[in-house]
């Protein structure tokens, strides 16, 4: 999917969540434009460990939204970065042997997105 149209869609849908119970995790959120969400702020999930949201994005001409401008984007939790291991990794202070291989071998991503369509 086109950056452009992840950015688009991803806005709505901090547009569409804007008063909703977990409003700070979205206000807070930086999206990669690819599949990550990062928030230090969490996300209201279900039982399931998933948030599905479907998304209209407005059509340029104002006409009705149809299937090519409707997306659903499921939110699941993927990892937990501890951030006071990424500032002594950053500052190249002494890390456990756990906290190297966390920072440096994994891919932290706090929320996987998928954007369907």
């Amino acid at each position: 999917m086109p950056k452009p149209l992840t950015a688009k869609i991803w806005e709505q849908c901090v547009r569409d969540n804007a008063n909703a119970p977990d409003k700070a995790a979205f206000g807070s959120s930086a999206f990669d434009l690819q599949k990550n969400v990062y928030t230090t702020i969490k996300f209201n999930v279900g039982a399931n460990g998933k948030k599905e949201m479907l998304v209209t994005l407005p059509e340029p001409d104002g006409r009705e939204p149809n299937d090519h401008s409707r997306f659903k984007v499921i939110l699941q939790h993927a990892n937990t970065v501890d951030l006071d291991s990424v500032m002594r990794f950053c500052k190249k202070e002494k890390q456990t042997t756990q906290e190297q291989e966390t920072v440096v071998s994994t891919r932290p991503s706090p929320c996987h997105v998928s954007l369907l369509y």
